[in-house]
């Protein structure tokens, strides 16, 4: 039994003694590992001083002290820097000899960060920035040398930005970098070269930021429209950022062009966004639908193309108050409707004009009470009117003219002569105003004066118009005009223009007839169908400065 007490001694001595070596084992590994990362430590910040990060931007080299992975720290370090180079006003802040000296140092420096982001690879191999910040090092070097290698072996640059690609396929920077690079060698590519490189683009313009960064870049260079186009994200936001770009080159063409395209691409979206809407309804999250429901009112522009969208939109939309986005939205298609309403036209039905009207803000009480009239309402219309006490202003003329319109279609042929007689005489033997008489005429049964507003309509047709046919609606100038004859095409004169030109949308009845380029001293050719009788001509300034229309006249058949 003593033998077996000292043998468990002599283990428990041998376990503390091996223990205390681990320990001590331990220690100089810890010891040794902090020292070597002290040493790389001192050597990144003795970097950054060298390469004056700590001048030209304390905060970054604040950030890169503060970095516990040193090979981290490194590839920050080379980020500065080609970030640097990339953006010549991050020395505007120097004094102007040093600001000289500095950019003078760039291609130095761009062989720092060669160095750097090589060694970090083969650290990290798993590193997406390391290949992407080496690709941009070796382009920006033979940019800036005119090397021909730059073109000659793309192969340099290119592969690494497509290794960081596929090593961080959600980074949108490693595309970003090789197509802004792509770009700027574009002209000197081939053909051949050109298409492969399609790929490239696409890739990067996939991202919706990407593409708002490289959108000039690529109309710079594409050619044409139609090679420029066929890169295009064909989704709405993409065609905005086109048509804001084609806008500052003014050129309209290209304009109007892209600006059909985002209305086809607005319609497939719409359509997708409203089936979804419904999926949130049904999976019972009112919140996100009505969201979602908003967003699509927001984006549609008052046409016949979308009404039916912003109908269903409306319906699918929970109860509650307009985003910012979509007040501005309800309001144009609140007008737009009433405009056709007030010309014997609903646009939108009545369930649609109540609640765009019990959510517009901003409008006077003449249009609050026309809308309650469009929404089938009369007695709130009436209260409107009542409460106003302005019936006979010009401002009321159109209410009064509706109402006239909706008494006679109920058969209450005095109310309907009370509300005509109260039209403004600035409104009185217009389309709209002859036609209500005549209606009204009908419904009390007076042929003498339904024949005689009929002859009065009659009267105003023509088959052209001068300019001082065109009334303002803040941005929109419209005409209702009566054909005298069928018609192929309307002629619409500019009276003003700047020399850079612009675009206009025109409405025909309502409905986006043309996305129009407007130059000065020509005439803008409309083809559409042109029916006798009555029509609303009505043009917007879409880009450019604001155009001023002048005289109209209708293109017979044949």
């Amino acid at each position: 039994m003593p033998r077996a007490g000292v043998g468990l001694r002599s283990i428990a001595l041998a376990l503390r003694v091996l223990a205390a070596g681990t320990a001590a084992a331990l220690a100089a590994v810890s010891w040794g590992q902090w020292s070597a990362w002290q040493a790389e430590h001192t050597a990144n910040m003795r970097l950054v001083r060298e390469v004056g990060l700590d001048r030209r931007q304390p905060v970054i080299a604040e950030r890169i002290r503060r970095e516990p992975d040193p090979v981290q720290a490194r590839i920050a370090i080379a980020r500065a820097l080609v970030a640097e180079s990339l953006d010549l006003q991050s020395f505007a802040s120097l004094p102007q000899r040093d600001a000289i000296e500095e950019v003078g140092r760039i291609s130095e420096r761009l062989d720092t960060v060669e160095g750097i982001v090589t060694d970090a690879w083969v650290a990290h191999p798993a590193s997406w920035e390391a290949p992407m910040l080496l690709g941009a090092a070796r382009f920006l070097k033979l940019s800036r040398a005119g090397d021909p290698r730059l073109v000659q072996q793309r192969a340099m640059w290119e592969e690494p930005f497509a290794v960081a690609a596929r090593l961080a396929p959600a980074e949108e920077e490693p595309a970003l970098l090789a197509a802004s690079a792509t770009l700027e060698i574009w002209p000197l590519l081939s053909v051949d070269d050109q298409r492969r490189s399609h790929e490239v683009l696409r890739r990067a313009f996939g991202d919706p930021p990407a593409f708002a960064r490289l959108a000039a870049g690529w109309m710079a260079v594409a050619g044409n429209t139609t090679e420029a186009f066929s890169l295009v994200p064909d989704n709405p936001a993409a065609w905005q950022v086109v048509q804001g770009v084609l806008a500052r080159a003014a050129d309209w063409e290209g304009y109007c062009a892209a600006r059909e395209r985002w209305r086809t691409a607005l319609r497939a979206q719409t359509a997708g966004r409203l089936r979804e809407v419904e999926e949130r309804l049904r999976g019972g999250d009112p919140f996100s639908a009505r969201t979602l429901a908003l967003e699509v009112v927001a984006a549609l522009p008052p046409d016949l193309l979308f009404a039916d969208a912003l109908r269903r939109a409306m319906e699918l939309c929970p109860p509650g108050p307009l985003t910012a986005a979509a007040t501005p939205a309800a309001n144009a298609w609140l007008r737009w409707s009433l405009e056709g309403f007030v010309r014997g036209h609903q646009l939108l039905p009545p369930a649609t004009m109540d609640r765009l009207a019990g959510v517009a803000s901003g409008l006077p009480p003449s249009d609050r009470a026309l809308a309650a009239l469009a929404a089938a309402d009369l007695a709130l219309a009436e209260t409107v009117e009542r409460r106003s006490g302005a019936l006979a202003l010009e401002a009321w003329a159109p209410y009064c003219i509706a109402k006239a319109r909706v008494l006679a279609q109920r058969g209450d042929a005095t109310g309907a002569r009370s509300a005509l007689a109260s039209v403004h005489r600035a409104w009185r033997n217009t389309p709209a105003e002859l036609d209500a008489r005549r209606i009204v005429a009908e419904t009390a049964g007076d042929s003498q004066a339904a024949a005689e507003a009929t002859v009065a309509l009659t009267a105003l047709a023509a088959h052209a118009w001068p300019a001082t046919v065109w009334q303002w609606h803040g941005a929109v100038a419209s005409c209702d005009v009566v054909a005298d004859r069928e018609a192929r095409a309307v002629e619409l004169a500019i009276d003003v223009v700047s020399e850079r030109g612009a675009a206009i949308g025109v409405r025909w009845d309502h409905a986006v007839a043309h996305t129009v380029p407007v130059r000065a001293g020509k005439l803008v050719r409309l083809e559409l169908p042109v029916s006798h009788g009555a029509h609303l001509l009505e043009l917007t300034t879409l880009a450019g400065e604001p155009v001023i229309p002048g005289k109209v006249s209708v293109v017979p058949g044949g």
